[in-house]
């Protein structure tokens, strides 16, 4: 795949001329190509006052590291940082997409969403095939340093990619999501060492894909680290996560409200997940299961941290085939280690 260089076509990358005029152009020659090709940001900073729009093309973006190769955006952008666009369904032609090695960085206070992966009806082309981000960082303007600003809503949005991979990915302030799951196409979901800073949910799965895997990751200041629950519009109809294999393993959750929370789903696999509760104030559930089937919990430390009054560590309301064993549960003397709610099949070893 032929590589496009944004300093060929005119980018600076000094973080004071703006750059988005040049990488347009950039992306343009890559449509021409029809092949497709990759849009290479040199080690720099290039400073961005329009969304890129990537169309159902071939394009992949990639840098020389997250530490060197920075994408910033000042103003309202569009509404968001990259937005990538496929339609269709033709399977023959269907597109494959990268992202890696490269920093997503805002200085809005308002901005929209740093990766919004789409899907549009009216493109009667292909559609996204398989998503990948990997050794990427979503974060605010000068977030290490003294002077931070700007934040970004969500951090990663798939709304229609058939197999999703994204790993070695860090995402710091979202203002909603940190890694929203939009649409139930995904056949596969598959996460590994990623980190999530003050997000108001860190990973959300609005609808179920066929297999959500997450491994190795922190999430940490956020409200509610895993959201498993269906959120759907009024004209929605009713739908569950049933079918679906959810499997969390080797992680660290540090929240306010919910470590973990599913509703009406099946398979839902938790090993080694340290989660902690440090609201002091509002009394909740560190992990929380509601009309769920064969759930596992194992090898995990589920604390109440800040000792909220009221606290359980695990809920179950009408769920049938629960094993928890192997795991360490306190939630010092101020609610219950295993809170059942009219649920059958639930098995609790030390």
């Amino acid at each position: 795949m032929a590589v496009f260089n944004v300093r060929d076509f005119g980018a600076k990358g000094d973080g004071t001329n703006l750059d988005s005029s040049f990488v347009e152009k950039a992306l343009k020659a890559i449509v021409l190509e029809h092949r497709g090709g990759v849009l290479f940001f040199p080690a720099g900073t290039y400073l961005l006052d329009k969304r890129l729009d990537v169309t159902n093309t071939w394009a992949s973006i990639q840098g020389e590291g997250k530490a060197h190769s920075r994408l910033l955006w000042k103003g309202a952008n569009d509404g968001g940082g990259i937005r990538l666009t496929g339609g269709g369904y033709s399977a023959e032609d269907s597109r494959s997409f990268m992202i890696k090695d490269v920093s997503l960085i805002t200085m809005d206070a308002a901005a929209g969403t740093a990766l919004d992966v789409r899907w549009d009806g009216a493109i009667v082309r292909s559609p996204i095939k398989k998503l990948v981000v990997r050794d990427v960082e979503i974060t605010q303007f000068d977030y290490h340093g003294n002077n931070p600003k700007g934040s970004w809503a969500k951090g990663i949005r798939c709304f229609v990619p058939w197999e999703v991979d994204i790993s070695h990915v860090s995402i710091h302030v979202a203002r909603e999501d940190g890694i929203l799951f939009a649409y139930p196409s995904c056949c596969g979901m598959y996460l590994s060492h990623i980190y999530v800073n003050l997000a108001r949910t860190a990973i959300r799965l609005r609808h179920g894909p066929e297999g959500f895997f997450l491994s190795n990751f922190q999430l940490v200041n956020v409200q509610i680290g895993i959201d498993g629950r269906a959120h759907l519009d009024e004209s929605e109809a009713a739908t569950n996560f049933k079918g679906t294999v959810f499997a969390m393993t080797n992680g660290h959750i540090d929240t306010q409200l919910h470590a973990i929370v599913f509703e009406n789903s099946e398979n839902v696999q938790i090993s080694n997940v340290s989660a902690w509760i440090s609201n002091s104030t509002t009394p909740s559930n560190v992990t929380s299961f509601t009309k769920c089937s064969a759930v596992a919990i194992s090898s995990s430390r589920i604390n109440n941290n800040r000792g909220a009054v009221n606290t359980n560590g695990i809920r179950l309301d009408n769920c049938n085939g629960v094993f928890v064993y192997g795991n360490f549960v306190d939630m010092g003397g101020t609610g219950q280690s295993v809170l059942n709610n009219n649920s059958s099949s639930v098995h609790v070893w030390p």
